[in-house]
Parts: structure tokens; sequence; C-alpha cells
């Protein structure tokens, strides 16, 4: 089997702590710090922070959100009319009915 050449590079940047405490752990290991940055970068798993459904969840919540501060600030402004109290209930329904699938977990 042919030893693929190593020849691309990444730059990363540490704190000078966390230099420090890689050179350590590289040395420990009685590895070169490059050699050490890949064996930890592929032998470990990394886990997402959140989930595909907790994206589109939080995205939709956060969309109701700015709809619904929106729809306040014009009324704090006094621009009543009914157009707008009709984009607040719209918007209000929205989210009640969300609130009320995710309850449910019918997502």
């Amino acid at each position: 089997m042919e030893i693929e050449k190593i020849d691309r590079k990444v730059e990363v940047l540490f704190t000078k702590s966390d230099f420090n405490r890689l050179t350590q752990l590289a040395n420990l290991a009685n590895m070169s710090i490059s050699r050490y940055v890949r064996t930890a970068c592929f032998n470990k798993k990394i886990y997402a922070k959140f989930t595909q459904e907790e994206r589109v969840f939080m995205t939709r919540i956060f969309n109701i959100g700015n709809n619904l501060n929106q729809i306040a600030k014009a009324l704090n402004a006094q621009q009543k009319n009914e157009e707008l109290l009709l984009r607040l209930r719209i918007s209000l329904d929205h989210l009640d009915n969300f609130i009320d699938k995710m309850l449910r977990n019918d997502s």
C-alpha cells in the first residue's frame, strides 16, 4: 500500500496557554504537534451542538419572535390600524398552533 504524502496545510490559531498545553500533550505522547493534532482530530467522534430538528425548531421560534417584535414596535409607535391588528392575530394564532404542535411532538 502506498503511503499518501502529507502536503496540505491548515492554519489553526491558539492562545498561548492552549498552545503550551498542546505542546505538552504532544511531547507526552512522543509525537510531533502535527501528528498529535491529526491523531486527535481523526480518532474522536464529533457531535453536533444541535440536531437538525432542534435547529428547525429554533429558527421557527426566532421567526415568530421577530414577527411579534415588529408588531409590538408598530403598536408602541401608535400605528394602530386594522391590517396591523390582523397581522397580530395571525401571528399569535401561528405561535399558539406551533407551541401546541411542539408539545404534542408532532413537529
